[in-house]
C-alpha cells in the first residue's frame, strides 16, 4: 500500500524467441494525479526558466550524434571538437547553433534526497520493488514534442564492460490519446 492505495503489479510477458533475461512489470497509479501534475509543473518551469543556461545536448558517441544530425537533415560533419572536453555533450556554441533547428526531448534531473518528493519517491520505489535508494541514480523527467521520440537504445552499457544498471523505472505522468508507448523489441 502506498498512501492508502493498494498497488498491484502485473508481470508483462516477454518475447521468448529473443532469450531475454529482462523482466517487465507494470504498477498502475504508482504516483497520484497530484504528484504527476506537480512533477510536470516542475519540469516545465525548469525547461522554460530563462535564468538557466540553454541545454547541452548529450549523446553516447560521435556516431550517434552524426545519426541524429542526419535524421534532422542537418548537413554537418560532426567531430570530437563539437563536444565539451571529456564528454559526449555538445559544447555550448554548437548547442546554441542547432537548438532552433532540432526538435529533441528535454530532460530535468532530480537527485535522490534533493527535495521532499525525491525522498518520498525513494521510499515508494523501495516499498514496491525492494530497490534501495543508495543503489539508484538520478530521477530524470523527459518530455517529447509531438512526432519526437526516443530511438532504440539500451539503458545500460552493452559489451565487455560490466552492466551499469540493474533496473529502469518508467513512470508516465500524462495519458495521451495516441502514441506515448514504450516498445521493448528484445
Amino acid at each position: 500500500k502506498i498512501d492508502g492505495r493498494q498497488l498491484n503489479h502485473q508481470n508483462v510477458p516477454i518475447n521468448t524467441t529473443t532469450k531475454s533475461h529482462s523482466k517487465i512489470y507494470t504498477i498502475e497509479h504508482f504516483l497520484s494525479d497530484t504528484e504527476c501534475d506537480a512533477l510536470v509543473r516542475a519540469h516545465f518551469s525548469h525547461s522554460t526558466d530563462k535564468s538557466i543556461p540553454p541545454p547541452l545536448f548529450c549523446f553516447d558517441s560521435l556516431r550517434t550524434l552524426q545519426a541524429h544530425l542526419n535524421d534532422a537533415k542537418i548537413n554537418y560533419k560532426a567531430s570530437d571538437a563539437d563536444f565539451t572536453a571529456g564528454t559526449y555533450c555538445l559544447n555550448a556554441s554548437f548547442s546554441n547553433q542547432i537548438k532552433s533547428t532540432v526538435r529533441w526531448s528535454y530532460s530535468t534531473a532530480f537527485y535522490p534526497g534533493e527535495m521532499r518528493f525525491t525522498r518520498t519517491l525513494d521510499e515508494r520505489i523501495y516499498d514496491a520493488t525492494g530497490l534501495k535508494p543508495e543503489n539508484g541514480g538520478k530521477y530524470q523527467l523527459t518530455s517529447y514534442a509531438k512526432k519526437i521520440g526516443n530511438k532504440l537504445h539500451t539503458d545500460c552499457v552493452v559489451g565487455p564492460e560490466k552492466r551499469d544498471r540493474f533496473a529502469t523505472i518508467l513512470v508516465y505522468l500524462r495519458d495521451v490519446e495516441r502514441g506515448g508507448e514504450t516498445v521493448f523489441p528484445e
